[in-house]
């Protein structure tokens, strides 16, 4: 998404384009701190959707080769494009995608899901190294409002391994493993002055972490209306002598989606986020508030802390064709201990939508949120 609004002071005093607060709101694609995300499937595909495809495929005894080739634009990534491969057969999928841009960021991933005992067990896997530049204003929740922005590059690479098990209709059982190497490359002085003063000095750390999910998808989407809920709870445990951090650390990340059918063409959706580590939890492994999408007017990097909770509401409407218009409002809190209810990040605005096809959306709207408003463009849908 992007803002148009004033834009803040630099480390130099000079303006820098890579991000602002202010003037940019284009969040990335996905939750660098959220790095178990196997549970909401890999790829964007639905256990339903993949069960129906490969059915169809092995009945036919058939193996599909979808290429796939994306080009776009976001303000801290600059001109981006990206390329896939995707291998559907009659017990499961593989896909290898990858993307580059011209201000430093890359993706690439490979993963895939297997299906087992008539599509009620799901074995999943993924690895993936990316990297992507980050505006930093610095920790916690005043660190934007007084500090100058400065900037750093943050390269994850993650393996992911996950069991799920059917247990009832639309309900699943997991359990994984997953290991993550993040650290911070090029970070300016200011920088490092912004994590010395809030004594957090690790630029790199290495994790493994065991993994339980549980999620229940009752969603469905018919002529333009969509109906049903999304749960996802899960509790990912990092234990010290798996990783290169004296403590052990202790994840849990809670998300609930619900659809509800209004009047013709009009849906009524609420997304409820939280994401909560334990107290010696380094920086690199924090949420930030307008991560995902969600708080559209807010830019990732921006209001970092140890603990996020958000909840958002959309009214969407579908028009005419491939148009449409949407209503939000939400808000988030990032914190270390406890919530201050003073310091919350409300969002707010309206837009149009316009469906181009093949799973993608695009967005146009203007969002105020806390001390920033604008003019916000976004491509597909965040929950």
């Amino acid at each position: 998404m992007v803002a148009v609004t004033q834009p803040l002071p630099t480390e130099s005093g000079i303006e820098e384009p890579l991000c602002n607060i202010e003037s940019d709101s284009l969040q990335y694609s996905g939750d660098a701190t959220d790095y178990y995300a196997v549970a909401t499937n890999l790829f964007g595909v639905s256990k339903r959707e993949l069960r129906q495809a490969t059915t169809n495929r092995g009945e036919a005894g058939r193996v599909a080769i979808k290429p796939g080739v994306r080009f776009g634009y976001r303000r801290e990534m600059g001109p981006l494009t990206a390329a896939s491969l995707r291998l559907s057969y009659a017990e499961g999928v593989a896909n290898i995608e990858a993307g580059i841009s011209t201000k430093g960021w890359y993706d690439v991933r490979i993963g895939g899901e297997n299906l087992f005992s008539d599509a009620n067990v799901v074995l999943a896997y993924e690895a993936s190294t990316e990297q992507m530049p980050v505006c930093f204003y610095g920790l916690g929740f005043l660190a934007p409002r007084r500090n100058a922005r400065t900037k750093y590059y943050r390269h994850i690479s993650e393996a992911k391994l996950a069991y799920m098990q059917r247990a009832a209709d639309n309900l699943w059982f997991g359990i994984g493993a997953n290991y993550s190497f993040v650290r911070s490359r090029r970070m300016s002085r200011l920088g490092l002055e912004y994590l010395q003063e809030a004594g957090e000095v690790l630029n790199q750390i290495r994790t493994a972490s065991i993994v339980g999910v549980i999620r229940y998808d009752s969603h469905r989407r018919e002529d333009n209306v969509e109906r049903g809920v999304r749960f996802t709870l899960m509790q990912a445990m990092h234990p010290n002598i798996l990783t290169d951090y004296t403590h052990t650390l202790w994840h849990t990340s809670l998300r609930v989606d619900t659809y509800c059918p209004l009047w013709q063409g009009a849906t009524w959706i609420t997304d409820i986020v939280g994401e909560l580590w334990s107290y010696h939890t380094p920086w690199l492994l924090w949420p930030s508030a307008g991560i995902d999408r969600r708080l559209r007017i807010y830019s990732y990097g921006s209001y970092v802390d140890r603990n996020m909770i958000a909840a958002h509401a959309v009214v969407r409407q579908h028009l005419y064709g491939p148009f449409g218009v949407e209503v939000w409002g939400g808000a988030a809190n990032v914190f270390s201990k406890s919530i201050r209810w003073s310091q919350m990040l409300p969002s707010y605005g309206l837009g149009v939508r316009v469906n181009l096809g093949r799973g993608l959306m695009l967005g146009l709207g203007y969002g105020r949120g806390r001390a920033v408003d604008g003019v916000v463009i976004y491509v597909n849908e965040e929950f």
